[in-house]
Protein backbone atom coordinates (compact mmCIF):
# COMPACT_ATOMS: atom_id res chain seq x y z
CA UNK A 1 0.00 0.00 0.00
CA UNK A 2 1.69 3.57 -1.16
CA UNK A 3 0.00 5.46 0.70
CA UNK A 4 0.83 3.24 4.21
CA UNK A 5 4.27 3.35 3.37
CA UNK A 6 4.17 6.85 2.55
CA UNK A 7 2.42 7.81 6.01
CA UNK A 8 5.11 5.49 7.78
CA UNK A 9 7.75 7.97 6.19
CA UNK A 10 6.50 10.99 7.42
CA UNK A 11 6.47 9.49 11.05
CA UNK A 12 10.38 8.95 10.68
CA UNK A 13 10.56 12.22 9.23
CA UNK A 14 9.28 13.52 12.66
CA UNK A 15 10.93 11.87 14.51
CA UNK A 16 14.32 12.82 12.68
CA UNK A 17 16.21 15.32 14.20
CA UNK A 18 17.23 18.57 13.11
CA UNK A 19 19.55 18.55 9.88
CA UNK A 20 23.61 18.99 10.41
CA UNK A 21 23.65 21.24 7.37
CA UNK A 22 21.92 24.35 10.20
CA UNK A 23 25.59 24.65 10.83
CA UNK A 24 27.58 25.79 8.29
CA UNK A 25 24.44 27.75 6.81
CA UNK A 26 24.32 29.30 10.50
CA UNK A 27 27.77 30.05 10.15
CA UNK A 28 26.90 31.86 6.42
CA UNK A 29 23.84 33.33 7.44
CA UNK A 30 25.39 35.30 10.53
CA UNK A 31 23.63 32.98 12.87
CA UNK A 32 24.83 31.74 16.25
CA UNK A 33 26.90 29.04 15.28
CA UNK A 34 27.53 27.66 18.93
CA UNK A 35 23.67 27.55 19.45
CA UNK A 36 23.38 25.49 16.20
CA UNK A 37 25.72 23.21 17.68
CA UNK A 38 24.77 22.40 20.74
CA UNK A 39 21.04 22.33 18.91
CA UNK A 40 21.71 19.83 16.28
CA UNK A 41 24.06 17.19 19.09
CA UNK A 42 21.40 17.80 21.41
CA UNK A 43 18.50 16.83 19.01
CA UNK A 44 20.27 13.73 17.26
CA UNK A 45 21.23 12.57 21.28
CA UNK A 46 17.35 13.07 22.34
CA UNK A 47 16.64 11.14 19.09
CA UNK A 48 17.74 8.12 20.59
CA UNK A 49 14.70 7.74 22.72
CA UNK A 50 12.26 9.75 20.79
CA UNK A 51 12.54 8.51 17.11
CA UNK A 52 11.72 4.89 18.92
CA UNK A 53 9.03 6.38 20.89
CA UNK A 54 7.48 7.60 17.71
CA UNK A 55 7.76 5.04 15.60
CA UNK A 56 6.21 2.82 17.71
CA UNK A 57 3.43 5.02 18.38
CA UNK A 58 2.35 5.48 14.83
CA UNK A 59 3.49 2.36 13.46
CA UNK A 60 3.43 -0.87 15.87
CA UNK A 61 1.52 -2.08 13.80
CA UNK A 62 4.36 -2.69 11.24
CA UNK A 63 6.56 -5.35 13.50
CA UNK A 64 9.12 -2.82 14.50
CA UNK A 65 10.43 -3.05 18.49
CA UNK A 66 10.92 -0.45 20.31
CA UNK A 67 14.54 -2.12 21.54
CA UNK A 68 15.26 -2.70 17.51
CA UNK A 69 14.69 0.58 16.75
CA UNK A 70 16.84 1.99 19.65
CA UNK A 71 20.10 -0.09 19.21
CA UNK A 72 19.53 1.57 15.53
CA UNK A 73 19.42 4.68 17.35
CA UNK A 74 22.46 4.25 18.71
CA UNK A 75 24.24 2.26 15.75
CA UNK A 76 23.27 5.99 14.23
CA UNK A 77 24.10 8.19 16.46
CA UNK A 78 26.39 7.35 19.49
CA UNK A 79 29.08 4.91 17.48
CA UNK A 80 29.39 7.58 14.59
CA UNK A 81 29.55 10.70 17.41
CA UNK A 82 32.48 8.23 19.45
CA UNK A 83 34.37 7.69 16.16
CA UNK A 84 34.24 11.45 15.02
CA UNK A 85 36.27 12.00 17.99
CA UNK A 86 39.12 9.94 17.35
CA UNK A 87 38.82 11.35 13.78
CA UNK A 88 39.67 14.90 15.45
CA UNK A 89 42.89 13.35 16.78
CA UNK A 90 45.66 15.32 15.32
CA UNK A 91 47.56 12.64 13.60
CA UNK A 92 44.88 11.71 11.81
CA UNK A 93 42.54 14.82 11.10
CA UNK A 94 45.73 16.38 9.11
CA UNK A 95 44.67 13.86 6.33
CA UNK A 96 40.86 13.55 6.93
CA UNK A 97 40.07 17.55 7.08
CA UNK A 98 41.04 17.80 3.19
CA UNK A 99 38.31 15.33 2.15
CA UNK A 100 35.61 15.12 4.69
CA UNK A 101 32.94 18.21 2.86
CA UNK A 102 33.61 15.57 -0.41
CA UNK A 103 32.73 11.93 1.62
CA UNK A 104 29.97 13.56 3.36
CA UNK A 105 28.52 15.06 0.23
CA UNK A 106 29.08 12.25 -1.95
CA UNK A 107 27.50 10.17 1.27
CA UNK A 108 24.12 12.20 1.29
CA UNK A 109 24.10 11.83 -2.79
CA UNK A 110 24.31 8.21 -2.61
CA UNK A 111 21.66 8.22 0.00
CA UNK A 112 19.54 10.29 -2.03
CA UNK A 113 20.21 8.38 -5.13
CA UNK A 114 19.44 5.26 -3.45
CA UNK A 115 16.05 6.26 -2.40
CA UNK A 116 15.20 8.14 -5.53
CA UNK A 117 16.34 5.01 -8.15
CA UNK A 118 14.47 2.08 -6.21
CA UNK A 119 11.41 4.26 -6.59
CA UNK A 120 12.04 5.79 -9.83
CA UNK A 121 8.19 3.75 -10.75
CA UNK A 122 6.68 6.11 -8.14
CA UNK A 123 8.19 9.44 -9.78
CA UNK A 124 7.39 8.66 -13.35
CA UNK A 125 4.39 6.61 -12.77
CA UNK A 126 2.59 8.00 -10.25
CA UNK A 127 2.78 12.21 -10.19
CA UNK A 128 -0.02 12.81 -8.04
CA UNK A 129 1.30 11.12 -5.16
CA UNK A 130 4.39 13.02 -5.67
CA UNK A 131 2.64 16.26 -5.80
CA UNK A 132 1.19 15.51 -2.61
CA UNK A 133 4.11 14.40 -1.00
CA UNK A 134 5.58 17.76 -2.06
CA UNK A 135 2.57 19.91 -0.88
CA UNK A 136 2.53 18.66 2.49
CA UNK A 137 6.57 19.04 3.17
CA UNK A 138 6.37 22.15 1.28
CA UNK A 139 3.95 23.25 3.82
CA UNK A 140 5.98 21.89 6.86
CA UNK A 141 9.02 23.32 5.82
CA UNK A 142 8.54 26.81 4.20
CA UNK A 143 5.29 27.21 6.68
CA UNK A 144 7.12 26.50 10.01
CA UNK A 145 10.45 28.64 9.05
CA UNK A 146 8.73 31.58 7.60
CA UNK A 147 6.08 31.58 10.15
CA UNK A 148 8.95 31.34 13.14
CA UNK A 149 10.91 33.64 11.65
CA UNK A 150 7.93 36.15 11.61
CA UNK A 151 6.77 35.63 15.39
CA UNK A 152 10.40 36.10 16.13
CA UNK A 153 11.07 39.28 14.47
CA UNK A 154 7.64 40.57 15.76
CA UNK A 155 8.90 39.64 19.43
CA UNK A 156 12.73 41.70 18.86
CA UNK A 157 14.06 38.15 19.36
CA UNK A 158 17.91 38.54 18.42
CA UNK A 159 18.10 38.39 14.50
CA UNK A 160 21.33 35.92 14.81
CA UNK A 161 19.22 33.44 17.16
CA UNK A 162 16.03 34.09 15.20
CA UNK A 163 18.38 32.51 12.14
CA UNK A 164 19.27 29.53 13.39
CA UNK A 165 16.51 28.86 15.80
CA UNK A 166 13.95 28.99 12.15
CA UNK A 167 16.33 26.49 10.71
CA UNK A 168 16.41 24.10 13.49
CA UNK A 169 12.55 24.21 13.43
CA UNK A 170 12.47 23.82 9.90
CA UNK A 171 14.72 21.67 8.35
CA UNK A 172 15.29 18.30 9.63
CA UNK A 173 18.29 15.18 8.82
CA UNK A 174 17.22 13.56 5.09
CA UNK A 175 20.14 11.51 5.87
CA UNK A 176 19.03 10.03 8.68
CA UNK A 177 15.17 9.75 7.79
CA UNK A 178 16.54 8.04 4.40
CA UNK A 179 18.39 5.24 6.01
CA UNK A 180 15.57 4.82 8.87
CA UNK A 181 12.87 4.56 6.27
CA UNK A 182 14.56 2.48 4.26
CA UNK A 183 16.15 -0.10 7.05
CA UNK A 184 12.42 -0.11 8.78
CA UNK A 185 9.68 -0.10 6.22
CA UNK A 186 11.41 -0.73 3.25
CA UNK A 187 11.65 1.50 -0.10
CA UNK A 188 8.39 3.14 -0.62
CA UNK A 189 8.85 4.78 2.87
CA UNK A 190 11.91 6.34 1.94
CA UNK A 191 10.02 8.40 -0.81
CA UNK A 192 9.30 11.51 1.46
CA UNK A 193 12.43 11.65 2.91
CA UNK A 194 14.24 12.18 -0.64
CA UNK A 195 10.96 14.85 -1.39
CA UNK A 196 12.54 16.42 1.71
CA UNK A 197 16.25 16.74 0.96
CA UNK A 198 15.07 18.79 -2.22
CA UNK A 199 12.83 21.06 -0.54
CA UNK A 200 15.18 21.86 2.54
CA UNK A 201 17.56 22.52 -0.40
CA UNK A 202 15.13 24.99 -1.81
CA UNK A 203 14.03 26.66 1.45
CA UNK A 204 17.90 27.16 2.43
CA UNK A 205 18.31 29.24 -0.64
CA UNK A 206 15.27 30.76 -0.50
CA UNK A 207 15.77 32.04 2.92
CA UNK A 208 19.52 33.36 2.28
CA UNK A 209 17.64 35.39 -0.51
CA UNK A 210 15.03 36.92 2.19
CA UNK A 211 17.26 37.52 4.71
CA UNK A 212 19.68 39.37 1.88
CA UNK A 213 17.06 41.76 0.88
CA UNK A 214 15.85 42.12 4.48
CA UNK A 215 19.21 43.64 4.65
CA UNK A 216 19.04 45.90 1.52
CA UNK A 217 15.86 47.17 2.87
CA UNK A 218 17.88 48.73 5.90
CA UNK A 219 20.31 49.93 3.25
CA UNK A 220 17.79 51.14 0.23
CA UNK A 221 17.65 54.88 -0.82
CA UNK A 222 15.44 56.39 1.17
CA UNK A 223 17.37 55.23 4.15
CA UNK A 224 20.62 56.70 2.47
CA UNK A 225 19.57 59.74 1.75
CA UNK A 226 18.07 59.78 5.51
CA UNK A 227 21.63 58.65 6.72
CA UNK A 228 22.80 61.40 4.18
CA UNK A 229 21.06 64.20 6.28
CA UNK A 230 21.95 62.65 9.38
CA UNK A 231 25.58 63.40 8.33
CA UNK A 232 25.44 66.54 6.82
CA UNK A 233 23.39 67.96 10.13
CA UNK A 234 26.61 65.99 11.82
CA UNK A 235 29.27 68.15 9.74
CA UNK A 236 27.29 71.42 10.40
CA UNK A 237 27.05 70.92 13.82
CA UNK A 238 30.72 69.82 14.09
CA UNK A 239 32.00 72.87 12.27
CA UNK A 240 29.67 75.26 14.44
CA UNK A 241 31.65 73.82 17.70
CA UNK A 242 34.73 74.77 15.68
CA UNK A 243 33.66 77.91 15.81
CA UNK A 244 32.39 78.56 18.86
CA UNK A 245 36.13 76.51 19.99
CA UNK A 246 37.96 79.62 17.87
CA UNK A 247 35.69 82.33 19.58
CA UNK A 248 37.01 81.23 22.98
CA UNK A 249 40.37 81.03 21.97
CA UNK A 250 40.46 84.64 20.20
CA UNK A 251 38.72 85.45 23.90
CA UNK A 252 42.26 83.96 25.79
CA UNK A 253 43.92 86.05 23.61
CA UNK A 254 42.12 89.18 24.54
CA UNK A 255 41.60 88.73 27.55
CA UNK A 256 45.91 88.65 27.88
CA UNK A 257 45.97 91.79 25.54
CA UNK A 258 43.26 93.28 27.96
CA UNK A 259 45.63 92.65 31.10
CA UNK A 260 48.89 93.53 29.68
CA UNK A 261 47.34 97.15 28.61
CA UNK A 262 45.98 97.77 32.13
CA UNK A 263 48.58 96.20 34.02
CA UNK A 264 46.48 93.83 36.10
CA UNK A 265 44.83 90.40 35.82
CA UNK A 266 41.64 89.30 35.57
CA UNK A 267 39.88 87.08 38.15
CA UNK A 268 38.43 84.29 37.32
CA UNK A 269 34.82 85.73 38.43
CA UNK A 270 35.57 88.86 36.43
CA UNK A 271 35.81 86.60 32.83
CA UNK A 272 32.35 86.12 32.29
CA UNK A 273 31.64 89.91 32.73
CA UNK A 274 35.19 90.53 30.66
CA UNK A 275 33.73 88.39 28.16
CA UNK A 276 30.05 90.54 27.53
CA UNK A 277 32.15 93.20 27.37
CA UNK A 278 34.31 92.49 24.37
Amino acid sequence: NHVQMVFYGFVVIAAAPPGVAIIPFSYLLKGRVEYAILGVTGAFLASIVIAPLLVNLFASSQGVKPYDLFIMMVKLVVIPMIVSRFLLYKPLFKYIEPIRGKVVDWGFAVLIFVAVGINRHVFFANPVLLLKISLVLGIATFGLGLTFDALAKYFNVDRSLRITQSMLIAIKSSGFSVFTALALFGKEAAIPSAVMAVMVLFYLILFALFLNNSISMLTSPKRSKVSLRKRKYHFKVKDQMQDLNNISKNLEEDKKIFEELNGQSITPGGIDDFKKRI
